[in-house]
């Protein structure tokens, strides 16, 4: 997710976080009371981080071969 803060949402919400980093009351927002999905087969504990970063290391080699 990526979000720039721009325009008059960017700037009531900017406010909201501010204001929850504060600790002032009132000022919860969305994220406050729902959690996010998660992906389908994932608990939390990212176990597929080493195999991907393999297939990673091994593609860049590949491009590096080719010169490309």
């Amino acid at each position: 997710m990526g979000y720039n803060f721009s325009g008059i949402l960017g700037t009531t919400f900017g406010r909201k976080i501010a204001g929850r980093i504060l600790g002032e009351p009132g000022v919860d927002s969305m994220f406050a009371t729902r959690k996010f999905p998660t992906m389908p087969l994932y608990s939390g504990r990212p176990w597929f981080l080493g195999l991907l970063m393999r297939y990673f290391d091994w593609h860049d080699c590949q491009i590096a071969r080719r010169g490309t």
